[in-house]
């Protein structure tokens, strides 16, 4: 029992680090600030259902070329969560 709790601390003493290099990342707070616009767009769409907000999404015409080629800044977020972790900078 005692090396489990041993290996825990460990474990959150490595990951405490870690994730105050990623909460400080600058390339982490602008994606999390991209991430953080293209919800709000969404947030506008999305909600709690009503009569009006349906009619409203109804009558939108959406162009798929135009929504597919958005940036996707998940996996470069990704990408750069794993770096910290792994230590690659």
């Amino acid at each position: 029992m005692i090396e489990f709790a041993r290996g825990s601390m460990r474990t959150y003493l490595i990951l405490k680090e870690k994730a105050k290099r990623w909460n400080g990342d600058k390339q982490v707070k602008a994606l999390l600030r991209k991430i953080h616009r293209a919800s709000k767009d969404i947030d506008a769409l999305t909600g709690e259902f009503s009569a009006s907000r349906a009619e409203t999404l109804s009558a939108m015409t959406f162009d798929r070329a135009k929504l597919a080629d958005r940036p996707l800044p998940y996996e470069e977020l990704d990408q750069r969560t794993m770096e910290i972790l792994m230590g690659v900078d």
